[in-house]
């Protein structure tokens, strides 16, 4: 769906909008508060796999239960492809009340080919440790541009 801003301004709150609505409005540059969207169904995570995939560049951060590298387990990830707007994606989170996620092996599966890819490049922060952890979920992180820990 994509929104223009005439009729983003007629909604009263963006609360109102889908998560995909919301992915929309990021795209076409228009402001809004929530700038952090959680990516808890199929067609949010489609419609930011695309926008990663259009992109030359993203940052992004696997997220785990613990920090030993060699026995930890992804239980999130987040990206941004512009300053200010990003997306969290749960995919092994637990607790009282979680919502439904994603799971982690079709998320993986589906991220692969990017995250392998060496053309997108990929900023991030301690990106050794996320190599490393990807790694035992068969991923070879390629295409690094910048790690803020370096």
């Amino acid at each position: 769906m994509i929104l223009c801003l005439e009729q983003s301004l007629k909604i009263a709150s963006i609360t109102q909008l889908t998560t995909v609505e919301k992915m929309q409005v990021i795209e076409d540059g228009l402001p809004f508060q929530d700038s952090y969207i959680a990516i808890l169904d199929n067609d949010t995570f489609n419609y930011w796999l695309q926008l990663l995939q259009k992109s030359n560049v993203f940052s992004f951060n696997t997220e785990t239960d613990e920090l030993n590298i060699l026995s930890t387990n992804i239980i999130g990830l987040s990206f941004a492809v512009v300053p200010g707007k990003a997306v969290y994606l749960p995919v092994a989170h637990e607790y009282l009340y979680v919502p439904e996620q994603l799971t982690l092996d079709y998320v993986l599966a589906k991220l692969k080919p990017l995250l392998e890819d060496a053309k997108v490049l990929k900023i991030g922060e301690n990106l050794q440790c996320n190599i490393s952890v990807l790694i035992r979920y068969g991923i070879n992180l390629r295409g690094i541009a910048y790690d803020t820990m370096l």
